[in-house]
């Protein structure tokens, strides 16, 4: 008489393993194309530019001369509006 896990013992046949087979694999979907635009050289200058200027404002800051603080906070807005100019 065979119990709930397959052939009673002394049978002869083994209870037959259950199947675990992977799905058939799919093909991966197609990426989105990329679209790339291209930078302009001068954005790269103007980034590094902008961060000289913010990194010299810091400085002036730090030892109080408010005078080249504010003049390089002016050079640093002049740059992100060539900037900003550049990506319109």
């Amino acid at each position: 008489m065979g119990g709930p896990f397959g052939a009673a013992p002394g049978s002869g046949s083994a209870p037959e393993a259950p199947s675990f087979d992977a799905p058939p694999s799919q093909p991966e979907p197609s990426p989105e194309p990329v679209v790339q635009e291209v930078i302009p050289p001068q954005v790269g200058i103007l980034v590094r530019s902008a961060r000289e200027q913010f990194e010299a404002a810091q400085k002036a800051q730090r030892t109080g001369d408010w005078g080249g603080f504010g003049q390089s906070i002016e050079a640093l807005g002049q740059s992100l509006d060539e900037l900003e100019a550049l990506v319109e």
